[in-house]
């Protein structure tokens, strides 16, 4: 059995529930009453009783957290609440959800209901149907499936049409219709390619030289290589050493040193004209004296020089007419496409090199007729030495193209393949890349097994509702059970109930007619009787015995009158007669399950469960047996707690005098605008001025008109504002909104004190009642 609740936390109304610091508050037995008015936490509390059914926390307090104790010590919370070791069934509004479900069946004008197994079946059937709908879709919900769809659909079409679109765009602009390109073309690289993208996209560069490469249909003829040895250094040498030279001025005639022709021709005449005839030039007689003069001339180191500056001139004329006559094609056209405009760039920088060559060449043949025409005997500047590398790498880089054209040509059937190859793994990469193809496919990928996935629980929603719709359990013998229960409550016997087979559906009628209305009373006292159905299975089984019962609040939306069927109901079933095993002669009784928690918020039908199974409790009164304990929920403000029921409850037999006292005493409290009863006191005054006023004036009129009629209009007014306004359930939450009706709550209460001392012997009876 549980002894205790060690604290609530977070849990609904309970925010920070201890019992140890409850004061004398006993520990729970095997019948528990819980006294508390309406919304001070009596449902919540069941719901903790809820959790240990399901050994999980009630939905709507995920966050919260209790600790419950049970007799032998051992201890269950949040953490093993999975573990905790006795079954437990609750009464309590969700159980009426879960449990019953109400259908109109315009047909017949009545309404029906489904109770136990069936409504529980058909909720589940209905919930299955909604949850297929919600995955599924219908015309006003959009499904879980839809965006998955979408992604599936918007990646199709993009394969489709666009993929169709691109590889027409390839065929026609980009290779001219050359190749044949087909979608089937295009999605037969994407294998490869989506490998690596990046990987497979080419630099703007090279992009711009394939453009034109695949495009050829036939190969131009191969070109030679251009071929030259570059012999500036050489010359440059030869020609600082001779402008460094600066020979003596020997053996020198004047006439030939002022006249560089002049020197060429003499030394001429010497190889035409012999000693002793006349001069083939003038005409007179050469003489001996005159040959060995020219001869030494010519014989010196200046005349010498200058014939060496003659023969490096002659050099570089050779030089520069190798240069300007290099063998490159005479146009761009004569190279196979794809290469012709690197051949241009790169033969630009040749010309650039082979310019800067030629001036080289020329400013040694300007410096060397310097030297041979007025500065034979002086030094002149010599020539700067000039790195041939760059003239000799650009043309290297130029040979490297006409290499690779002429490859091109030799092995143009493979080579084309190759590169066409190339260029479209270059445009379906980057195609794919720039319209994320692989974020779409990812999406479909993963869109497929959701859809998948959500097809599994159709299909195990879809296996379930057939499961479901397929049970045929017989429900004659449950439709006599609930007649009976349903007639208790109610106190009628013309209530008929019925069980119709084919829809697993239950009617009740009323003298012979089927009822097309069903009150609240009437709903309760159906849901009641399932209840107390479901407990006969258990005992029946012998089941009961080990069970916990936890029973909200069994009087709400049911009248006074049901008060005392109820408690007969209660009591006849929770407890049995046996003969006591001390005293054969004596009977007593025991209760049949292992332990009942029971709350109220009607004062009457409190003071009946005391009296659960004798006048005097559960051997309430004697500690050494006692096996009842009774509490007080009390709600402060927006937290509530379990207390040890005040003596004034026990006190009491009639609600009427426990209300007055609660009026009576708020009234007298000078700080009731703070008390902790403020909210609950609307529902107070709303009672106690109902049995007041029946009292002093029987009448079929409603309290308001009672109260007027006792009271005067303006008094009445005054007293009624505060319970109109705030004593319904929907409106609780006004209390804590509208602060400026607060005051009407202690005006009435005074009020009412007011005009019932008017009743002088009936105020002071009342006064004598409750001091």
């Amino acid at each position: 059995m549980i002894e205790k609740i060690d604290f609530i936390r977070d849990f609904g109304i309970y925010k920070n529930y201890s019992w140890n610091t409850q004061q004398d508050i006993p520990p729970f037995k095997q019948k528990n009453i819980l006294y508390g008015w309406n919304y001070s936490g009596k449902t919540t509390l069941s719901r903790v009783f809820s959790s240990l059914r399901e050994k999980s926390i009630f939905p709507d307090y995920v966050d919260g957290d209790f600790k419950i104790t049970l007799k032998e010590g051992s201890s269950y919370n949040k953490g093993n609440i999975g573990v905790f070791p006795h079954p437990v069934i609750v009464y309590n509004s969700d159980y009426i959800k879960e449990n019953l479900s109400w259908e109109k069946d315009d047909e017949i004008n009545t309404i029906l209901f489904k109770v136990g197994e069936d409504a529980k079946r058909a909720k589940k059937i209905k919930e299955l149907k909604n949850k297929i709908e919600q995955v599924e879709g219908t015309d006003s919900i959009k499904g879980r499936k839809e965006p998955f769809l979408d992604d599936i659909a918007s990646f199709n079409d993009f394969e489709i049409h666009q993929f169709t679109e691109e590889s027409r765009r390839i065929k026609n602009d980009i290779f001219s219709s050359i190749v044949d390109f087909t979608k089937r073309d295009f999605k037969r690289q994407l294998p490869l390619v989506i490998q690596n993208l990046s990987s497979f996209i080419l630099k703007d560069i090279v992009v711009k030289k394939l453009s034109k490469t695949v495009k050829i249909e036939e190969p131009k003829p191969e070109i030679n290589k251009v071929e030259i040895e570059f012999k500036l250094p050489e010359l440059i040498n030869e020609t600082n050493d001779i402008l460094s030279k600066t020979p003596k001025k020997n053996d020198v005639i004047a006439v030939l040193e002022r006249n560089i022709e002049a020197v060429k021709w003499v030394k001429k005449g010497l190889e035409l004209n012999n000693i002793g005839e006349d001069c083939l030039f003038c005409g007179n007689l050469i003489t001996e004296e005159r040959i060995i003069l020219l001869n030494k001339y010519y014989e010196n180191y200046g005349s010498k020089l200058r014939e060496k500056a003659k023969e490096v001139l002659d050099k570089i004329v050779v030089e520069k007419d190798k240069i300007e006559n290099l063998d490159f094609p005479k146009s761009i056209q004569d190279l196979n496409d794809g290469f012709q405009i690197e051949y241009k760039k790169s033969k630009s920088h040749f010309d650039k090199f082979s310019n800067q060559y030629l001036s080289k060449l020329k400013l040694l043949e300007k410096r060397l007729n310097q030297k041979i025409t007025n500065k034979l005997y002086r030094k002149i500047l010599e020539v700067s030495l000039y790195d041939t590398n760059k003239i000799e790498k650009q043309l290297n880089t130029l040979n490297k193209i006409i290499d690779l054209n002429n490859n091109f040509s030799m092995d143009f059937e493979n080579l084309i393949k190759g590169e066409r190859i190339k260029y479209i793994n270059h445009l379906v990469a980057k195609y794919l890349k720039e319209n994320n193809y692989l974020q779409k496919k990812s999406r479909r990928d993963k869109a497929i097994v959701k859809i998948e996935s959500l097809d599994k629980k159709i299909a195990a929603f879809q296996t379930e509702i057939d499961r479901l719709e397929a049970k045929n359990d017989s429900g004659e013998e449950g439709g006599i059970q609930f007649e009976y229960f349903i007639k208790s409550f109610l106190g009628k016997d013309d209530i008929k109930i019925k069980y119709h087979s084919e829809t697993k559906n239950y009617s009740l009628s009323r003298n012979g007619k089927l009822a097309s209305n069903l009150s609240e009373g009437e709903k309760m006292a159906i849901s009641f009787s399932h209840f107390l159905v479901t407990l006969k299975s258990f005992k029946d089984k012998d089941e009961l015995k080990d069970y916990i019962l936890f029973i909200d609040d069994p009087m709400s939306s049911l009248d006074g009158n049901h008060i005392f069927q109820i408690n007969a109901l209660l009591k006849d079933f929770l407890y049995e007669e046996i003969t006591n095993p001390q005293n054969a002669k004596q009977m007593m009784r025991v209760q049949t399950c292992l332990q009942l928690f029971i709350s109220t918020h009607n004062f009457e039908f409190f003071n009946l469960l005391k009296e659960l199974p004798t006048i005097r409790g559960f051997n309430y009164k004697n500690y050494s047996t006692k096996k009842e304990s009774r509490y007080f929920i009390q709600r402060n403000g927006d937290n509530s707690k379990i207390i040890k029921l005040p003596k004034v409850y026990d006190s009491f037999k009639s609600e009427y005098h426990y209300l007055f006292k609660v009026i009576y005493e708020f009234n007298e409290d000078p700080n009731n605008t703070t008390s902790d009863i403020l909210m609950l006191m609307p529902n107070v005054l709303r009672r106690f001025l109902e049995i007041y006023t029946l009292a002093k004036y029987p009448s079929a009129d409603e309290v308001d008109v009672r109260s007027d009629i006792l009271f005067g209009k303006v008094a009445s007014k005054r007293i009624c504002k505060p319970f109109h306004y705030f004593s319904h359930f929907n409106n609780i939450d006004r209390i804590g909104r509208q602060s400026e009706f607060l005051a009407d709550v202690t005006k009435a209460s005074n009020e009412l004190i007011k005009q019932v001392k008017k009743d002088t012997k009936h105020f002071k009876a009342l006064q004598t009642v409750i001091s």
